[in-house]
């Protein structure tokens, strides 16, 4: 209906009459005549034109188009709307090219934010049109992970403000060793299907997790509803703090027993109520056991383009006020040299390469990026100058380079470092490793590894983790007896100072052996409007919105 009215505007001015006819018209919309009559007929009824039949033999019919373009715009994209097709809705605005138009962005506005529907308080906001993935323990990306904070809880919680670990699911718990530890569950906690958290639960997702060495090889044990043992073949103090993990968020044993397919049900503050190719409503869940959300739902609509929003990674345009934040991201991105086998045992070459790259040409400076000397921007060394490469006869090399998930990789870095090899006549190949690859897969099939590590809220672990884990092996690159006895110490450390200390000294370690180069530090720059739709939202360090925290004030 609506792209009919909306060819008119091609042959027909505004608030002008123009003599034509049915059979100019069924031309013009490629009909029949007779679906133009009806056409006609309908658009007079809705005061979007006027037909004028003048009397006589041979006078044509008068059309006079009294809804403008715009108007005639904001209509079809209303009808998108209100059918839920918001895709479509935002497509027919770009197909019109009328994104950039205030009354446009007045449109968009309005629908974004708070309203109230059905006596149920709704935040309605855009969001990025990505494949997520609904299994905890098979998430990769960021937008994975702020999905779970909404849906699915954990054994423990990473305190932001003390920097410290508390329970979440759990009551209470001991150990004596630091290798048997004993824990009591909190009482009535609810999954979203209705079903009671038991231990029986606990034991199944943190058992799937260690078949995935995601936690450290272990044996469960439940000794009750509400009770159940860890015992871990090598003990760790950490142990609470990788149970804060959202990889590691429980869900129902009977879901993983049936096979663990589709959206596992979570225990946390929201519930997936409705999820198609559009969006995704997220709803209260009545019996979630820490405190209520004040919201009722959240609408998340799927587009592929949010900078015409309320938050932006760009500028808006001057004349909206506006808000520049920025988040400065702990980890780096970095190229490892294989101590361990190949041609780069030798340590000359290492050398040679480690001082003569210039770390300042992987820099994005434009998108916030810096030099990075660690992982954490605190512990910034002194940067070293770069050194011409000396004459040697460099062995072939082959460069893995981490896949995150589909096209999201470290490939730029490693085409820069690629060039820097093909102008001194080193010869190398460049291959995507694959997205599950093992730390021995990786020692065994490359020489370089190029990558990066984002540390997260709790420092220290994510430090460890980029230090010694199977998606950046750091550490085996190296081999080093040294390096295993400092992360044993740390893994044993009840104080995190110290055992911050500790792994700065690691990374020492691996620098003075040429197989750790640190590139950059990167940073997320997001601009918010500061007039309704958004107020009194809260964003965490990689600029996602956490809806639990959202409320209103009049």
């Amino acid at each position: 209906m609506y792209q009919y009215i909306l060819k008119l505007y091609e042959h027909f001015e505004v608030g002008e009459s123009r003599t034509t006819s049915i059979a100019e018209l069924a031309q013009i919309w490629n009909c029949s005549t007779r679906y133009a009559k009806v056409l006609v007929k309908k658009y007079e009824e809705c005061g979007w034109l006027k037909w004028h039949t003048a009397q006589g033999r041979g006078k044509k019919p008068l059309l006079l188009l009294q809804l403008t373009k715009l108007d005639a715009i904001y209509l079809a994209f209303d009808h998108y709307w209100q059918q839920q097709q918001f895709q479509q809705a935002y497509e027919f605005l770009q197909q019109h090219d009328v994104l950039a138009h205030p009354q446009v962005e007045g449109w968009l506005q309005q629908r974004y934010g708070f309203s109230n529907e059905d006596e149920r308080e709704v935040f309605r906001y855009p969001y990025f049109d990505i494949t997520l993935n609904g299994d905890p323990l098979n998430g990769i990306s960021r937008h994975d992970m702020h999905f779970y904070h909404q849906i699915h809880e954990p054994l423990f919680i990473y305190c932001n403000e003390s920097e410290s670990v508390k329970p979440n699911l759990v009551y209470g718990f001991q150990t004596v060793d630091a290798k048997r530890w004993l824990f009591t569950l909190r009482k009535d906690i609810y999954f979203h299907d209705g079903t009671k958290l038991t231990s029986e639960d606990i034991v199944a997702s943190l058992s799937r997790a260690c078949e995935k060495k995601i936690l450290p090889e272990a044996r469960f044990t439940v000794t009750s509803s509400y009770h159940f043992i860890i015992e871990l073949v090598q003990p760790t103090m950490l142990l609470p703090r990788l149970l804060c993990g959202y990889r590691l968020a429980i869900v129902p044993a009977k879901w993983i027993t049936d096979g663990a397919q589709g959206i596992p049900p979570g225990c946390g503050a929201f519930y997936i109520a409705e999820k198609n190719e559009q969006h995704m409503r997220l709803s209260v869940f009545p019996k979630y056991f820490q405190q209520r959300p004040w919201l009722d739902d959240v609408d998340i609509i799927f587009t592929s383009n949010v900078n015409q929003f309320g938050i932006s990674a760009i500028p808006f345009d001057a004349h909206i006020a506006q808000q520049k934040i920025i988040f400065q991201e702990q980890g780096a991105d970095f190229i490892l040299f294989n101590a361990t086998r190949g041609p780069l045992r030798d340590i000359k070459y290492r050398r040679a390469l480690f001082e003569a790259i210039d770390t300042a040409s992987f820099c994005l400076t434009e998108e916030g990026e810096t030099i990075a000397t660690s992982f954490l921007t605190t512990n910034n060394r002194k940067q070293q100058a770069t050194v011409p490469l000396p004459p040697l006869d460099f062995p072939y090399l082959r460069i893995g380079v981490q896949q995150i998930r589909q096209h999201a990789n470290h490939l730029r870095e490693a085409q820069i470092l690629s060039a820097f090899l093909t102008a001194h006549h080193i010869p190398h190949e460049v291959t995507l490793m694959p997205i599950h690859a093992t730390t021995e897969y990786r020692l065994q099939q490359y020489d370089i590894f190029v990558g990066g590590i984002a540390v997260g809220e709790d420092k220290l672990l994510g430090w460890l983790y980029g230090l010694n884990s199977d998606r950046s092996p750091i550490c085996a690159f190296l081999g080093s007896d040294k390096v295993q006895n400092l992360l044993e110490q740390v893994a044993m450390c009840e104080d995190d100072e110290v055992a911050m200390q500790i792994l700065y000294e690691v990374e020492e370690h691996l620098i003075d052996n040429y197989i750790l180069k640190f590139l950059t530090h990167r940073q997320h720059v997001f601009y918010i409007r500061e007039n309704d739709p958004f107020y009194n939202i809260q964003f965490n360090t990689h600029g996602k919105i956490n809806y639990k925290k959202i409320y209103r004030i009049e």
